[in-house]
């Protein structure tokens, strides 16, 4: 890239990790900076190619800096739900905060539908139960429950940020 152009996401060092269930999201997160800055460059390389690097971006190059954001957004969604599916199983073994909101989830994951009374579930149950490790298994619904939804919305993020907060 040419002087003034430089890459709009600065995570270029190789990220280290202490922890090896930090490993994966970390390479997920580089990646995905390396494929945005590497469609910014494709977006200048774009503009210069038309001889005109100024004034008003082309239906191309802005389909470039919409990649580009795609690239970025996605890449964060995926790192962070590649982290929550890594850390959550021995987050519970001494964070109060994350063991709270997993019992809470047990409780609802348990209850009935369609009942306003408090009644488990026998299909839940015998499903968790029959499994070889059934507090695996419930953590495993857990994870899904909490990286089943996109987490590109800010709401989504603040209720990941509260349950996982130590």
């Amino acid at each position: 890239m040419k002087m003034g152009e430089q890459a709009p996401l600065l995570s270029t060092e190789q990220l280290t990790t202490a922890n090896p269930q930090t490993e994966k999201p970390a390479l997920i997160y580089q990646y995905s900076v390396e494929s945005a800055n590497s469609l910014w460059a494709a977006y200048h390389l774009t503009r210069s190619a038309r001889g005109s690097p100024g004034g008003i971006t082309t239906y191309q190059e802005q389909d470039i800096l919409r990649a580009m954001v795609v690239a970025a957004a996605s890449g964060l969604d995926a790192a962070l739900k590649q982290l929550i599916e890594e850390s959550i199983p021995s987050l519970l073994g001494f964070s109060d905060s994350v063991r709270e909101e997993f019992e809470k989830f047990a409780r609802r994951h348990l209850q009935a539908e369609d009942t306003d009374v408090a009644v488990v579930s026998p299909k839940v149950l015998a499903r968790i139960l029959t499994s070889s490790d059934p507090q695996k298994r419930l953590v495993e619904d857990y994870v899904d429950e909490l990286t089943g939804e996109s987490l590109q919305s800010a709401d989504q993020l603040l209720r990941i940020c509260k349950i996982t907060r130590s």
